[in-house]
């Protein structure tokens, strides 16, 4: 018998709620600001009275306002369901325990999600101008300064780029190719990923807008780089601005939602993890400079009911060569109009899931193993289906919805199988 499983609406607010906590990589996270889910962290502040942001990695590196005169405000629902930080154009926030441990080495990987807005989607010629767009600056002090904050040896995202700064002068610079005129069809007042990736070479330089990697040559071009490798210093880190020798500047203004930081070099894959988690936390499903959409297990949009006559064929084609049960299972999808794939996450008895991206992925082969007694071993196989819906009224926003087949499967003592 073939199982297909649709999710209740009490059971879709309970996935929302727990897919939304915690990042799936966690080692080597440094810094972690967010007020989705803990508004509480960030603690406004007044006249003469500073504004703090709490770390929420477990290392306690809190960030304050640079002074107690200009900070950022705390935004309730700047997007339905969606809480933000504001960052005016003259605010900065520092951290407040010294000295820095963290980042001390030659790698960093930083995320970001920001509203995108008229500043924040700004052009860069070439890389040569640089918008007051910095999100976090990650820096040591000038040479022979001792405290003075400064840019040497930066790692720096900003709202459109990634930036390898060795010291004055010298630097490289990638930013995206969704960005390729005096503006980018990034939609206005939605939000945004962007990540950045450094190495220790001066080029090592990856950047990513929602998932995307940037296609684009680092500046300046080839493999010479005006950047000097990464030495292991210690530094310091600021948020919506950064330093030159003493004094702040190039001010972020705009939108910060979370902000995720490690001191080393993820994996294209663990980027992917983090990117795809940020997506799906922050409803980030419009088409424009978002290429590859999220799989996210959500369903919150008004899909109509030819869903359900979707199926999960499954089939025992044998023994395989440890005497195990061999299957194919085939999801046989069923549409509406507006309705496309995203992709497919199966799951096979004992097994990890694996995602599939694309239509391609409806396919799937697994094994059971043999049965040790003369009872039948007995296994599910489950299929999540993610689609991407653009007929229809979204409800708050959500465009993405997934549904769930299983099959029940067995395989006796000699590799003889079948479905029930």
């Amino acid at each position: 018998m073939k199982k297909v499983l649709l999710f209740a609406g009490v059971a879709l607010l309970f996935l929302v709620k727990s897919y939304a906590q915690d990042p799936p990589v966690t080692a080597n996270l440094q810094l972690y600001y967010e007020v989705l889910n803990n508004p509480s962290s960030f603690i406004p502040g007044s006249a003469g009275k500073k504004a703090f942001w709490l770390d929420r990695s477990g290392n306690g590196l809190d960030v304050e306002s640079q002074t107690p005169w200009n900070h950022p405000q705390f935004v309730s629902n700047v997007l339905p369901g969606i809480n933000a930080v504001r960052f005016l154009g003259h605010e900065a926030m520092v951290n407040n325990r010294s000295p820095f441990t963290a980042f001390t080495g030659t790698e960093a990987t930083l995320f970001a999600v920001r509203i995108s807005n008229t500043r924040t989607r700004a052009y860069i010629p070439n890389g040569t101008i640089q918008p007051l767009t910095s999100i976090l600056s990650i820096a040591g002090d000038e040479p022979g300064n001792p405290g003075s904050r400064s840019w040497e040896h930066e790692f720096l995202l900003s709202s459109n780029t990634a930036k390898h700064h060795t010291s004055n002068g010298q630097f490289s610079i990638r930013q995206h190719q969704c960005w390729t005129n005096a503006s980018s069809p990034l939609p206005t007042n939605k939000p945004a990923v962007v990540t950045a990736r450094l190495g220790t070479a001066g080029n090592d330089i990856d950047y990513w807008l929602n998932d995307d990697m940037s296609t684009l040559p680092v500046f300046p071009p080839g493999t010479a780089s005006p950047a000097a490798p990464y030495l292991p210093i210690s530094r310091n880190w600021t948020m919506g601005a950064r330093w030159s020798t003493g004094f702040v500047q190039e001010f972020f203004t705009g939108d910060i939602i979370e902000i995720l930081a490690y001191d080393r070099r993820l994996t294209d894959q663990e980027v992917h993890q983090v990117n795809e988690y940020l997506k799906c936390k922050y409803k980030i499903n419009y088409m424009a400079c978002n290429p590859v959409q999220a799989m996210c297990p959500q369903c919150l949009n008004n899909l109509p009911a030819p869903r359900v006559t979707s199926s999960l064929t499954t089939n025992y084609v044998g023994t395989d060569i440890n005497g195990d049960c061999e299957f194919t299972a085939i999801a046989n999808v069923s549409l509406v109009a507006g309705q496309t794939i995203i992709g497919y996450e199966w799951t096979a008895p004992g097994q990890a899931p694996v995602r599939i991206p694309g239509v391609g992925g409806n396919t799937f082969t697994f094994s059971l193993p043999h049965s040790t007694t003369t009872t039948n071993n007995t296994g599910t196989v489950t299929v999540r289906v993610y689609t991407y819906d653009s007929g229809h009224t979204p409800i708050n926003g959500d465009l993405c919805c997934d549904f769930t087949m299983t099959a029940d499967v067995w395989c006796d003592n000699v590799g003889v199988g079948g479905v029930n």
